[in-house]
């Protein structure tokens, strides 16, 4: 499904882009179009973000829960879903078992945020969480 929206995304673009740049021949928007799809299915540049930005999410999380800033803490974990649905489907068909671990992991810190856990057991569950995010990006 991302596939398809990813070349009707391009598709589009480079429909945009064509119309606008006459002077860009349509052999090359095709030539653009297929080596972006290329790289897109290897994923390198978009998957190394998509792990960094996770990472991220979780460093920010982990800051605003030492800091005791549950509510903000909430917030910050609310990115991650953003992220993760860059780089989840690749994660997903190379390793289920860290698949199901980052999703775990972060519905593990959501309950954690809700529930009002300890500081030390969301600590717990994010440094767990962010084990599970590394591991998912090798």
């Amino acid at each position: 499904m991302r596939t398809v929206q990813f070349l009707c995304g391009s598709l589009l673009v480079l429909s945009m882009t064509s119309c606008a740049n006459k002077t860009t021949p349509v052999e090359n928007s095709a030539t653009t179009s297929e080596t972006s799809t290329a790289s897109a299915a290897k994923g390198s540049p978009d998957k190394t973000a998509g792990f960094t930005a996770l990472q991220g999410v979780v460093s920010s999380t982990k800051k605003e829960v030492e800091a005791g800033k549950l509510d903000t803490a909430k917030t910050e974990l609310a990115k991650f879903e953003a992220s993760w649905k860059t780089v989840e489907d690749d994660v997903k068909s190379k390793s289920p078992e860290t698949y199901k671990a980052v999703e775990d992991g972060v519905e593990a810190v959501d309950t954690g945020i809700t529930k009002k856990q300890s500081k030390d057991a969301l600590l717990a569950s994010l440094q767990k969480l962010s084990q599970s995010v590394d591991k998912a990006s090798k």
